[in-house]
């Protein structure tokens, strides 16, 4: 921080989000005048998790300027262990995961994060499940990326540290395609009636579509 003005000061945050510059503070108005500035964070009452640490300058003439650390910080006080090898697959809006489950005692449930912003850190969402090593969620957008961890929860209310990350990407409003639009059965061509006939039906894209075949007359 160099050159800085006598009135210059930075505050440390720490936030489950690693955007939008609002957090719990770790000290705030630390003097900058000597162009350096440090701090010591004692985690010890802080809750299980993984946290995104962020710094913001003022000097009350210019607008704040909030600076994020770019590695996220894991806290684990809970000794819970966290559930591991987490999968899964995705059919449309759903998603189906499956993990192995925490092998610490006392665990009653899990607690599915997740996020429709990847690229993002943190997770905006969350389901709780007394599933022991599966969930599914529902309701996702086709049209975005989602990405999903899991922490298992004890009867005290502590909470391991999350899982390993599974993500996938946007699959897309599915559309059908037809390699013909209509059949005609018992047609004259050359003095010889059709016989069998042949119509080739395919997905565009990774969604699920249902369709019925029906018969018309005309």
């Amino acid at each position: 921080m160099s050159p800085t003005e006598g009135d210059t000061k930075v505050s440390f945050y720490f936030s489950k989000r690693a955007s939008g510059g609002t957090g719990s503070p770790i000290v705030e108005n630390l003097s900058a005048s000597s162009g350096s500035v440090s701090t010591v964070w004692n985690t010890g009452g802080i809750s299980t998790g993984t946290y995104y640490i962020f710094a913001k300058t003022t000097d009350d003439v210019n607008p704040p300027i909030i600076t994020y650390y770019t590695s996220p910080v894991v806290i684990n006080n809970s000794g819970i262990q966290p559930p591991t090898d987490l999968q899964g697959s995705r059919t449309g809006s759903t998603a189906a995961l499956t993990w192995k489950p925490s092998t610490s005692p006392n665990v009653i449930g899990y607690n599915v994060l997740y996020t429709d912003e990847p690229y993002v850190g943190g997770y905006k969402y969350h389901k709780s499940t007394n599933y022991e090593d599966q969930a599914v969620i529902e309701n996702l957008d086709p049209e975005k990326e989602y990405c999903f961890c899991v922490a298992a929860f004890d009867d005290n209310g502590n909470s391991s540290i999350e899982s390993n990350k599974y993500c996938t990407s946007e699959l897309g409003t599915p559309e059908i395609s037809l390699n013909r639009t209509s059949l005609t059965f018992g047609a004259v061509s050359n003095g010889e009636s059709t016989s069998s006939q042949r119509i080739f039906i395919s997905n565009s894209q990774n969604g699920t579509l249902n369709w019925t075949l029906t018969s018309s007359e005309s």
